[in-house]
């Protein structure tokens, strides 16, 4: 949008005479390497995802502002300053740094996808200087990248492992355990880690109870967490069945001797936190780039 003078001739002197004194700042401003673009780019609005929680609305909002920070980035490095009329942001069309990835749905790691190019194609279009100025290294994004789902996937394999082999260690079983196997493969995604993770819990229960293999029912070390059913339940299952497990297999009430060999020491699944704080960076970031602009538009006079 341009400023637009009209009036009588004073008028339009004085509007002239403020538009200069605006343009003196902006000047020094560009001088100093705090303006990139002619115009600025409407911002990101969608809101922030809360980070005082990790449930289905957490997911929802992330994907929500991770689509948002796709579109408007995509937007934003195709507007060039046009020659005769002054409005516009960039030098030049910025055609490379584009976010080409698929739209982020309720599946966490299309979101780690999403928000890993966003980060990707931003830092690089704010260093791009035939697009700017100069490269804007005041906006860039060091937040690490996303990379819950590999949390949660590493775990729950882990898990797998260890108790595969703590069913078939006689030295703390009466008897190797051969009826509460999983038999559910390996995860690689957030639906085989659900998959995973629920045939997990359903074995595990059957163990504990297993006086066949144990020398007493155990009763304590049982999990509460609730069925996986999504991203975030999947991740509570997980932790939960680490941390109830390692307990078990010290248990000496229920085994010969404790089992010091087959613990999960894999790390807890993160619940969207990487998630969370890069989508959430990456808003405040890239509005700030969006915005460091000329505090002046473009301007057009108009007769009287």
């Amino acid at each position: 949008m341009a400023n637009v003078i009209r009036g009588t001739l004073v008028d339009q002197v004085q509007a002239s005479v403020a538009v200069t004194q605006q343009l003196r700042k902006d000047l020094l401003l560009l001088n100093n390497g705090q303006i990139f673009h002619a115009d600025a780019t409407a911002p990101i609005t969608a809101p922030n995802v809360p980070t005082t929680t990790a449930n289905t609305a957490s997911v929802t909002a992330l994907v929500t502002l991770a689509n948002a920070l796709a579109a408007q980035l995509n937007i934003h490095v195709g507007i060039v300053c046009n020659s005769t009329t002054g409005q516009g942001a960039h030098i030049a069309a910025d055609a490379v740094n584009t976010v080409s990835a698929a739209a982020a749905t309720s599946d966490v790691g299309t979101c780690e996808t999403m928000l890993n190019a966003v980060k990707t194609a931003h830092n690089a279009h704010a260093a791009l200087t035939t697009s700017h100025p100069v490269a804007d290294t005041t906006n860039t994004v060091t937040t690490a990248n996303a990379a819950d789902l590999t949390t949660l996937t590493t775990l729950v394999n882990a898990i797998r492992t260890g108790y595969a082999a703590h069913l078939a260690n006689t030295s703390v079983h009466t008897v190797a355990d051969t009826t509460d196997t999983v038999s559910v493969a390996a995860s690689s995604s957030q639906a085989t880690a659900i998959t995973l993770a629920d045939a997990i819990a359903a074995a595990y229960a059957q163990h504990l109870v297993n006086t066949t293999c144990h020398a007493a029912a155990d009763t304590t070390n049982t999990v509460s967490a609730g069925t996986a059913t999504d991203f975030p339940s999947a991740a509570i299952l997980v932790n939960a069945i680490k941390a109830a497990y390692n307990s078990h297999i010290v248990n000496t009430t229920s085994h010969k001797v404790a089992d010091t060999t087959d613990s999960v020491t894999a790390s807890a699944a993160n619940n969207l936190t990487t998630n969370i704080a890069l989508a959430n960076a990456l808003k405040a970031k890239i509005n700030a780039h969006f915005a460091a602009a000329f505090t002046h538009q473009a301007t057009q006079v108009v007769g009287c």
